[in-house]
């Protein structure tokens, strides 16, 4: 028997003992025993004591100078520091074993160090620090050949940089997209250097997501398509990666919705979930199948084939619920409003908004987000402009006013600011109803294509009639323009029949 497998058979007070005694006389066989110590600790998954005897190592080897077995158990004690939610002081612990393996010179030990590190700021939500480290991180890897590594920094970076903004709680500023797009596809080069086929998919589907938010879905599907093709060309691949397949067939769903090829949509999220059943129990409730047939109900809905919408994402509104994420749910529930209100269930609808409404207000705990909460209140506001409520209408619109953790984006604003013009106009308040409609009209944007704008437009023309009528025909003029540039022909017509009779 080896030296080391008797220290393996010993219990862990006789381990303990002589890794104290031998502390002074033996410092190396007190760190072999304190490793031996650590690693049944990580193999029970006792954190607690992995970064205990970690630290104890550490100590051992700073003082009698050991330098990469210290550097070696910072680095470990971080790791077990992870996996007890200790971020601040992993972040010390992988900074010191980077310090010391910069003075030895381990290109590779500090690289390791980096890539920790994005992870605990990746934890803390400090998306700066993410890029900051993340491109150290990347610029050693170039330097090591390390394309796995690369692959993995540029990937991390590209994530952070679409939560970076302008201000506390301005939108997210598409140039830090058109930046993360660059890093993703980078790190997809690298991905397919290295002939990782996780990278592979991580980084096809980080590339398809910020082409998405983008507005260019046709090269998003390009790449989905290119890589499912990859995976499906290599044989058993496809029996290898089910998980892999599942994810590209879901985002090639989502891309094919966003393109308006709503059978194919459904085609794609059908293969998704075929592939994820392959390794994933069927009556196992997931977010994932939450999300696919979430996509399925969208798809149906625009093939005005309501029913089975509506069926879709009840489904997928147990399972979110089932998964304890309400933050999908109560989306979901939103859509299911949408859905209702498009197959003219309006009053249904209307209960259900209201519903979620009052939820809101009431709940100790919060777990409907402002940010949809205000999409309650939008579809709410809608049905009861076409039920002509009015009343209602400035009610319910005025609830926006006292949410204080969500700035509306200004699609949203417009929305509820022509809405409360509108509802001010039919209840004879011209005044107030024309001071709101300068407001939105006053630096609009003549290229928008918002519908809100053209029909501000209107409505301003419609109250300056009798008092201005040169200003009046120039509203009606230029909302006949933009509702004609949006392809609204009939709205445009309404607004010409106007013109016409002054």
């Amino acid at each position: 028997m080896t030296e080391l497998e008797h220290l393996e058979a010993l219990p862990l007070d006789t381990l303990k003992s002589l890794a104290a005694s031998s502390r002074t006389a033996n410092p190396l066989e007190a760190i072999t025993i304190l490793q031996l110590l650590a690693e049944r600790s990580h193999a029970e998954e006792d954190y607690e004591s992995m970064q205990q005897w970690h630290s104890e190592i550490s100590n051992i080897a700073m003082e009698f100078g050991f330098s990469e077995i210290a550097a070696d158990s910072f680095y470990q004690s971080g790791l077990a520091c992870i996996f007890l939610d200790e971020e601040v002081q992993s972040l010390r612990a992988f900074e010191e074993a980077r310090r010391i393996n910069s003075e030895l010179g381990r290109d590779s030990e500090i690289l390791a160090c980096l890539l920790a590190e994005t992870d605990c700021y990746i934890m803390l939500d400090d998306f700066e620090a993410i890029i900051r480290v993340g491109k150290q991180a990347l610029d050693l890897s170039r330097v090591l050949e390390d394309f796995s590594a690369a692959a993995r920094a540029a990937l991390k970076i590209a994530a952070a940089y679409q939560f970076l903004e302008d201000d506390p709680f301005g939108d997210l500023l598409e140039e830090n997209y058109r930046i993360a797009l660059e890093y993703a596809e980078e790190s997809l080069r690298y991905s397919i250097d290295s002939g990782d086929t996780d990278g592979i998919c991580e980084s096809t589907l980080e590339c398809a997501e910020i082409l998405t938010y983008l507005d260019k879905e046709d090269q998003a599907l390009a790449i989905l398509r290119e890589a499912i093709s990859e995976l499906n060309n290599g044989g058993n691949y496809t029996n290898m990666y089910p998980p892999l397949l599942s994810q590209l067939y879901a985002y090639e769903s989502r891309c094919l919705f966003y393109l308006r090829e709503y059978q194919a949509s459904l085609d794609s999220g059908s293969r998704a979930l075929d592939y994820f059943f392959l390794h994933t129990p069927a009556n196992e409730p997931t977010v994932f199948e939450a999300d696919v047939r979430w996509t399925f109900s969208r798809c149906l809905t625009q093939l005005e084939q309501f029913d089975d919408s509506l069926f879709e994402v009840q489904r997928a509104m147990k399972l979110a619920q089932q998964c304890g994420s309400y933050d999908l749910y109560f989306r979901l529930l939103e859509e299911q409003t949408h859905t209702l209100i498009k197959s003219g269930r309006d009053i249904e609808a209307l209960m259900i908004a209201k519903g979620a409404i009052d939820e809101y207000e009431s709940d100790v705990v919060q777990r409907i987000p402002s940010y949809i909460y205000c999409g309650f209140i939008i579809a709410a506001a809608h049905i009861l402009e076409d039920l002509e409520r009015w009343e209602e209408l400035l009610e319910i619109t005025g609830k926006v006013h006292e949410i204080n953790d969500y700035y509306l984006p200004v699609n949203r604003a417009i929305r509820i600011d022509y809405q409360r013009a509108l509802a001010l106009f039919e209840l004879e308040n011209k005044s107030d109803s024309i001071e709101i409609l300068n407001g939105i009209l006053d630096s609009y944007d003549p290229n928008s294509s918002d519908w809100d704008i053209p029909s501000a437009l209107k409505l301003r023309g419609k109250i300056l009639i009798h008092d201005k009528l040169t200003l009046a025909k120039k509203d009606f003029e230029e909302a006949i323009r933009m509702f004609n540039s949006q392809d609204c022909k009939e709205e445009a017509a309404e607004v010409e029949e106007l013109l016409r009779t002054l």
